[in-house]
């Protein structure tokens, strides 16, 4: 099933689980606030005002229930949150079956939650899912690659990331998140670069749009400024963490 059908799909079946929703709000605090699938959907929505934290919170709330008792809404819900960024993974791959490489998507994603540890939850949820999705992505189009050139043919698949496309390393997610914190403390507008490396990578959230969330009383000229400030800032920490995250598995390596 590719993207067209998957997502097409979800906006006709939320409607139907309205009980089974109903029901759950009782359970999960995170969900209690919004009182409709299509409230909490609005919620999860990149434009809205909602901080991380809460993201993080619903997101965990919906593999929760899932884990508890296994219900088409669950991933269904999921599907649809993060559905900009499984469009932005789609992206960047080339030389694919549009719909066999967006089922891998889709399924290494579910996947992804399934196996989130509930008892010792990721720090950051969004991040965690987009980590292990690409993990398992890359990893699959990277055996057909092998396969391929072992057959004399060619595939153009993208790489994992690489530090000047403005991408976190895909490599080690709880490594990555350390550094992550390690690097901004070093900056002296540290928490603002945190807050934004967070939305702007680990929910996808577009760099402009989070300005205009964050930052509605600036003017046209300081949100750009702010853009092109922040932009610059954030290509420069992802460098640094990709160049540490490299100097830990080169000496892990030596270790070994």
């Amino acid at each position: 099933m590719g993207f067209a059908i998957v997502f097409e799909g979800l906006k006709k079946s939320v409607s139907k689980y309205a009980a089974v929703y109903e029901a759950a709000r009782a359970e999960h605090a995170p969900l209690a606030a919004y009182a409709t699938v299509p409230e909490l959907l609005a919620a999860l929505n990149l434009s809205s005002p909602l901080a991380y934290e809460e993201r993080d919170a619903i997101t965990l709330a919906l593999i929760a229930a899932q884990q508890k008792k296994a219900h088409p809404l669950w991933p269904t819900l999921l599907l649809a949150a993060f559905e900009p960024m499984l469009r932005r993974l789609r992206s960047r791959i080339r030389g694919v079956d549009d719909e066999e490489i967006e089922q891998r998507i889709v399924l290494a994603f579910l996947e992804a939650a399934q196996d989130v540890a509930l008892h010792r939850p990721p720090s950051r949820a969004a991040l965690h899912l987009r980590c292990e999705t690409e993990r398992a992505v890359f990893a699959s189009l990277r055996s057909d690659q092998v396969a391929a050139e072992a057959r004399g043919m060619g595939m153009a698949i993208d790489r994992i990331p690489d530090p000047r496309t403005d991408e976190l390393p895909g490599d080690s997610e709880p490594l990555a998140a350390e550094e992550l914190k390690r690097v901004v403390a070093e900056e002296a507008n540290g928490e603002e670069l945190h807050d934004m490396l967070l939305a702007t990578i680990g929910c996808d959230e577009p760099l402009r749009t989070y300005i205009a969330r964050t930052r509605p009383e600036l003017s046209p000229e300081e949100a750009r400024a702010t853009y092109l400030r922040l932009q610059r800032q954030r290509h420069r920490i992802l460098i640094r963490i990709r160049a540490r995250l490299g100097e830990k598995k080169h000496l892990a390596t030596k270790v070994a």
